[in-house]
């Protein structure tokens, strides 16, 4: 709805009330395990990309193609732990391993001496198997969205504990103010935070101009400007309470809100190609996790080599 009625904005809504409450409780739960500490914000993001990454591939599936499910979603938990414990030192590996295996997997999946059917059939009961295309034979389009959701669920993500990590280079300044990973990473989820907040808020009360057409017709132009300009008050809040360099605060909430709206979009291209509303219904009035942190599956690296090449802060 590209030009939404203001009085459309009805607080008292049961959805709205039911949406504004498993957030506010889900902000809550992250901010109390980011201040809590370093390992508790992988947990954080391990946790939700269990769900994540089953939901994302659900979503290819119902498109009609048949990625790796498993091997997906155990890849993307594996460098999740594997970047909290040893940084950024594998990740390249990493990348050529998995795709390796996920040709290879995709490659003998139907091969006759090789029971991975009927290991699925013994998880997830037969009346799964029902539709499945007997002898089916793994595509290129198996391989590119195995690789994609590995991508976006959990190495782009296991970014993020990184932001826990990060110290000042200046020896002075590492001893002056040794919570600056914390405060960043209290700068990252604020931003995103509200960004989804202001172009709420902005685009109900003034969005008139579509944003991106049919891919997300109630994005406007207005709500995307109002998400930003609330992400750079929030971001320059948070680099004030931690005595954070204020500039490079107000660049980065910029950065974090435009690279965060892009990553929402990216999962509505997803969806809709889908033929999806949402990724699930596990969250009340929320629909899927993804659904929740669409927002943060491209921002945390970005925010991490914002953070390493430009603010010039190392990994702790």
């Amino acid at each position: 709805m590209p030009n939404p009625d203001p009085s459309s904005l009805d607080l008292n809504r049961p959805k709205f009330r039911l949406r504004v409450i498993s957030g506010v409780i889900g902000i809550l739960l992250a901010l109390g395990l980011i201040w809590y500490a370093e390992w508790s914000v992988a947990l954080l993001i391990f946790v939700l990309a269990i769900f994540a990454s089953q939901e994302l591939f659900w979503l290819f599936e119902e498109k009609g193609y048949h990625p790796a499910r498993y091997l997906g979603s155990a890849a993307c938990l594996s460098i999740i732990v594997l970047t909290a414990v040893t940084g950024t030192r594998f990740h390249a590996p990493f990348l050529v391993a998995v795709f390796v295996l996920s040709c290879l997997f995709l490659i003998i999946r139907s091969a006759p001496w090789f029971p991975y059917w009927n290991m699925i059939d013994a998880i997830q009961g037969r009346k799964e198997a029902v539709d499945r295309p007997p002898n089916l034979i793994g595509t290129i389009s198996d391989v590119a969205t195995t690789f994609l959701g590995i991508v976006l669920c959990g190495w782009l993500p296991s970014y993020i504990p990184l932001l826990r990590q990060l110290e000042y280079t200046d020896v002075a300044q590492r001893t002056a103010m040794p919570h600056l990973g914390m405060g960043v990473t209290f700068l990252f989820f604020g931003a995103i935070f509200a960004t989804d907040v202001g172009a709420y808020f902005a685009g109900k009360t003034f969005g008139k101009t579509s944003l991106i057409g049919p891919l997300s017709p109630n994005k406007t132009v207005e709500g995307s400007l109002g998400g930003i300009a609330f992400a750079i008050v929030i971001a320059g809040l948070f680099g004030w309470g931690f005595h954070l360099d204020i500039w490079h605060s107000l660049v980065l909430g910029l950065v974090i809100s435009i690279v965060a709206q892009i990553s929402d979009l990216t999962e509505s291209m997803i969806k809709r190609d889908a033929g999806k509303k949402d990724s699930g219904d596990i969250i009340p009035g929320h629909g899927g996790v993804l659904d929740r942190v669409d927002s943060y599956l491209l921002s945390g690296a970005v925010t991490y080599y914002y953070l390493v090449f430009v603010w010039g802060v190392v990994p702790g």
